[in-house]
């Protein structure tokens, strides 16, 4: 009524928007990934709740999974014994993180990138999906991240930068799309939000199952499980 709408009388328009990926980082019952003493609650972690996003979830997930996180957290900092660092392994970050301020004459800026991104997901890997769209948006983010991704240039400030870290999320968001695209592909089926128009029916005989994705030497390597069957190479991660 504020703004000259009044609902009972007038249809509003609504629309989906991105807001979860209904994935993350594998953790054991103690919240603990395969990297030893990194740990992972709520939306960081992979979805205990299968392919729906539950309404109001989040503050239970704080209380129970970031409570037990952070509780194991706290205990292995206890028993940890002082931690050492390779020297060349920051100054290896430090040095990546100061690239972006070398800009070349046709450097792209960071958020037109994301943006891009961002349009191309919504585009082809969004609501519906279907393997043709899929396959684009693969290529398009091979592309981006062969041809533009190294061209992202910011201007070189130091203090309250944004596209400094416009800069630093692109890269992640680039794996992130790639994860998303490469597992709807795999899953040839609809389930939940995963709705695809080529496969429009559920198919419990050959997924009930999860997939999993591991980036090694720069490359997405799935692979499916269920629910009984550990990771080999960490067996005590179930």
């Amino acid at each position: 009524l504020k703004y000259g709408i009044d609902i009972s009388r007038e249809p509003l328009e609504v629309a989906p928007m991105a807001h979860y990926t209904l994935g993350g980082v594998r953790i054991d019952s103690d919240c603990q990934t395969r990297v030893g003493g990194l740990y992972a609650a709520g939306e960081a972690a992979g979805n205990i709740h299968g392919a729906n996003r539950l309404a109001g979830n989040a503050l239970p997930e704080t209380q129970v999974f970031g409570a037990k996180a952070g509780e194991k957290a706290a205990q292995r900092a206890k028993e940890q014994e002082e931690i050492r660092w390779d020297d060349s392994e920051v100054m290896h970050e430090v040095k990546m993180m100061e690239s972006f301020f070398e800009g070349g004459e046709e450097a792209i800026n960071p958020s037109h990138l994301k943006t891009r991104l961002q349009d191309l997901m919504w585009s082809y890997a969004g609501v519906e999906r279907e393997e043709g769209k899929l396959k684009k948006a693969l290529d398009e983010i091979g592309r981006i991240r062969s041809e533009d991704l190294e061209r992202v240039a910011i201007p070189p400030i130091r203090e309250f930068n944004l596209q400094w870290m416009d800069a630093l999320e692109v890269s992640n968001m680039l794996d992130l799309s790639e994860m998303v695209v490469r597992s709807a592909l795999l899953r040839k089926e609809t389930r939940g939000h995963h709705f695809r128009l080529d496969y429009p029916e559920r198919n419990d005989r050959d997924w009930l199952k999860h997939i999993l994705i591991r980036k090694e030497e720069g490359k997405m390597n799935l692979w499916t499980e269920t629910a009984a069957k550990p990771d080999p190479a960490n067996p005590e991660i179930k």
